[in-house]
């Protein structure tokens, strides 16, 4: 997922968790609810910090890519 996905369905899990604490359910399903949002968004704040981290790395595979398909090209043209 995009970095800009994950931080939209960050935000909407952040949104559902304000209605939460508005609402008036009971306290069992709204601890467990809480916990299962909360869950959620670290999941999703984990997957952005590791997103965020590995956009060099992706960066350098496809700049690497680019130069090997490069350096065939020349040299099929060099040997014909």
């Amino acid at each position: 997922m995009s970095i800009k996905k994950l931080k939209l369905e960050k935000q909407n899990l952040l949104d559902e968790l304000y209605d939460l604490h508005h609402g008036e359910p009971s306290i069992k399903v709204y601890q467990q609810k809480r916990s299962e949002i909360e869950y959620k968004i670290a999941c999703i704040e984990e997957a952005i910090e590791t997103e965020e981290k590995m956009a060099p790395f992706k960066y350098m595979l496809y700049g690497f890519i680019v130069i090997a398909c490069a350096m065939l090209v020349w040299a099929y043209v060099v040997i014909k």
